[in-house]
């Protein structure tokens, strides 16, 4: 009897041990339970295994880096993923530059497994002639709808971005394409490539499952715009590893719709960090969760380990006949661009403060004169991103080390109450501006020191409308990297816990701490 009385003790002790332990932080419920089985899940190459091999040569490729082959690739390509339901492999040998126009791999295919082996180096059109002859396309290289496929080798991927980053024809005209893209894929792996100077994002994984990619590396000048290394979007099962990224953008992003993220083992720098979204542009509702970044160094990048969401703010519209000389007014007229809206605002009010500076029987006239007035949501929308995990990170030099901005606006941080016009919107015109944020909850920050090239170790910026909840803090030590100067943490809008020593300690405006 009394055995079993102890037995139900140490029962009844470990489930409060367990339940406490949920409870303190949802993030750890998620972080190894799917991570475990997750690598049985990525295709592997089986040992003594020979799938039938298709040459890209022998089916009309020069790879003199002159002669287009992007036609004899597509040959082979059919043969490959149509001729039989065997592996096949596709294979690109070294010592050979394959001019290629933007192409597209297309399946489903007949095998479950196919392979492409790529040696040699792949270059995109060099002139705008060579991208004009193709219609406007979001990607260079892409693979669609494809289960079991694995491209590898030590062969090189060249997008010359340059030629769209400094030429404003070609990017008025087409958007930029992302270099290598994967969409709607199952069951695939990357690895071994290097990636240079794509014209946007060098690897995008687009409405993927069970996706792993390792060993690469991708470099782009740290002032090329927007050239993202690895970008995930509406994608589940994610793993990347072992990867160096130098770019001018975020060097991972992970995009709406995506879950079940796992990064380790990555170097970052220059760069702008490994980003969680951002999300909410344009009123939408977006969603990330289930994010595992561990064994992670940032060299110099811009960012460390963000998490970034748009805001809504306001827009307001008048007629022409407004006062050009008033600062917000000028600053209004810059915004015709967005969708207009009737409102029944008080136009003669509105009318008067924008023509303040004008004579008094010129501002007379001019407000009792007809004007259209209209409003229209901005940017930002709803959703959440949560269950986020940022673990054994190194800083070197990083400016922004770690950082929750819900105030991002294109390409950067711009909080409202920076910016006269949205501050003068919602100080008169309260009721047409409706709040709403995505949602920033158990968010772990767990092991991470290194130094800080700004007194900005630790920044959460959170909006006031929707407050970030359960930020843990366990060991993280940040210093600034300048002799005499000291790193500062602060939090705005933000449910913080403090597990362990943190150092800069934080300081709060508008919180609750835990």
């Amino acid at each position: 009897m009394e055995h079993y009385s102890s037995t139900k003790k140490w029962l009844i002790f470990c489930i409060v041990i367990i339940s406490c332990s949920l409870n303190f932080n949802n993030i750890v419920l998620a972080e190894k339970f799917w991570l475990k089985g997750y690598r049985l899940l990525l295709p592997s190459t089986r040992s003594g295994f020979s799938p039938s091999t298709i040459n890209v040569l022998d089916y009309g490729a020069i790879g003199d880096g002159l002669t287009d082959d992007s036609k004899a690739f597509l040959k082979a390509w059919e043969q490959v993923c149509k001729g039989s339901s065997e592996a096949r492999l596709f294979q690109v040998p070294a010592g050979k530059t394959f001019l290629l126009r933007p192409i597209k791999f297309q399946g489903p295919c007949k095998s479950s497994s196919i392979y492409v082996q790529i040696e040699g180096k792949f270059e995109a059109p060099k002139t705008m002639d060579g991208w004009r002859d193709s219609k406007c396309v979001n990607s260079w290289i892409k693979f669609a709808e494809i289960q079991g496929l694995q491209v590898n080798g030590s062969g090189q991927l060249d997008g010359h971005g340059s030629l769209w980053w400094s030429n404003p024809i070609l990017k008025k005209k087409c958007s930029r394409p992302t270099a290598l893209l994967f969409h709607q894929c199952k069951d695939i792996r990357l690895q071994g490539l290097t990636h240079l100077n794509s014209p946007m994002n060098h690897i995008s994984i687009n409405q993927c499952q069970n996706v792993g990619l390792s060993n690469l590396r991708i470099i782009a000048p740290q002032d090329s715009p927007n050239t993202d290394g690895i970008d995930v979007s509406s994608s589940t099962n994610v793993h990347i590893h072992h990867s160096q990224i130098e770019t001018g953008d975020d060097c991972i992003a992970i995009n709406d719709g995506s879950s079940l993220i796992d990064i380790d083992n990555v170097v970052c720098g220059p760069g702008h960090g490994i980003s969680v979204g951002s999300l909410g542009k344009d009123g939408t509702h977006q969603t990330v969760e289930a994010v595992f970044v561990k064994n992670c160094t940032f060299n110099g990048s811009r960012n460390g380990a963000r998490i970034k969401t748009w805001e809504l703010l306001c827009n307001i519209f008048v007629g022409a006949a407004r006062c050009p000389s008033n600062p917000i007014c000028r600053d209004l007229e810059r915004e015709r661009d967005a969708p207009l809206q009737p409102s029944a605002v008080d136009e003669k009010k509105y009318a008067g403060r924008c023509c303040q500076r004008l004579s008094p029987r010129t501002r007379r006239r001019k407000a009792n004169a007809h004007r259209s007035v209209s409003f229209a949501d901005d940017d930002g929308g709803s959703g959440f991103a949560r269950n986020i995990t940022f673990e054994d990170i190194k800083f070197n030099k990083t400016r922004n080390p770690i950082i929750i901005d819900q105030h991002y606006r294109y390409g950067g941080h711009k909080p409202v109450r920076r910016n006269k016009k949205q501050y003068f919107l919602r100080r008169f015109f309260p009721s047409i501006c409706k709040a709403s944020a995505v949602q920033v909850s158990d968010v772990m920050y767990r092991n991470m020191h290194g130094t800080s090239a700004t007194t900005k170790a630790i920044t959460l910026l959170c909006s006031k409308e929707a407050p970030c909840l359960n930020l843990v803090f366990h060991n993280v030590h940040i210093r600034a990297s300048l002799p005499g100067q000291v790193a500062k943490a602060y939090a705005e809008n933000a449910q913080v816990k403090v597990l362990f020593s943190t150092s800069p300690r934080l300081v709060f405006k508008n919180y609750t701490f835990g």
